[in-house]
């Protein structure tokens, strides 16, 4: 088991768990920024909202697949595949760049087939 491999696994036994204050504690420097199309959190407030709508937003989970993983000693880049009774299957594209043992800055590429993207102002028109 990777170091990167164990960092993950434990990541998604905390959201699993619905153990916020437990992720952000130990997997979130207190000056992370996650970087999302929709939207950006910074700090461990932000983050812990994040969280907290997400798992809101999410029916139990029927299925789980880390699709690809790569890493060095300061990344985390993986494609996975979530379904739950709520939103459906979900394609979740992540990057985590760690400092000192955590996440400093988290970027995630998923899309959510029920969020307006370009109300929100982060779709691309050449305009």
């Amino acid at each position: 088991m990777t170091p990167g491999k164990k960092f993950y696994l434990d990541q998604l036994g905390y959201v699993g768990k619905g153990d916020i204050d437990g992720l952000l504690k130990n997997h979130y420097h207190e000056d992370a920024v996650m970087v999302t199309f929709d939207g950006v959190r910074k700090g461990h407030d932000e983050l812990r909202q994040y969280y907290v709508n997400t798992l809101a937003s999410m029916g139990k989970i029927t299925g789980l697949s880390t699709d690809y993983f790569c890493e060095t000693d300061d990344s985390i880049i993986f494609k996975a595949t979530i379904t739950d009774e709520k939103r459906g299957t979900v394609h979740a594209d992540n990057a985590f760049y760690l400092k000192n043992g955590k996440i400093y800055r988290h970027l995630s590429l998923t899309l959510l087939s029920n969020f307006d993207y370009e109300k929100h102002g982060t779709k691309w028109n050449d305009e």
